[in-house]
């Protein structure tokens, strides 16, 4: 997983997606990336076909400096409460909070780029 922990290195992930699905584990800095959610990522990304053309895993802290609107809503929001976005095209295909494994999987999938 891709850590965007400033502005900068945001800007570097979304010139390197080239059409790729972005999976974002959004958190507070003090509590870190959803580590529930591991191991159904871990098998995503050991069974699917061309995984790494198609798809690329990041995570993203409130006081980042990133900016996006879909980030804004859980940047100033009080809750700890996990939150996963899949951006395609740079438009969000899925807005997921809590660790909803079913629902993120489905989100997954069902938004994956076909395979060149």
């Amino acid at each position: 997983i891709n850590r965007s922990e400033n502005k900068e290195q945001w800007d570097e992930l979304i010139a390197q997606l080239d059409g790729r699905l972005l999976f974002i584990d959004v958190h507070k800095e003090w509590a870190g990336p959803c580590s529930i959610m591991q191991g159904q990522l871990e098998n995503i990304f050991l069974n699917t076909e061309a995984i790494e053309s198609r798809l690329l895993f990041c995570s993203v802290h409130e006081k980042s400096g990133v900016e996006h609107s879909s980030l804004d809503e859980f940047f100033n929001d009080e809750s700890c409460k996990p939150r996963f976005i899949l951006l395609l095209n740079g438009n969000v295909v899925a807005n997921i909070h809590g660790a909803m494994a079913p629902e993120l999987v489905r989100a997954i999938h069902g938004n994956l780029p076909d395979i060149d």
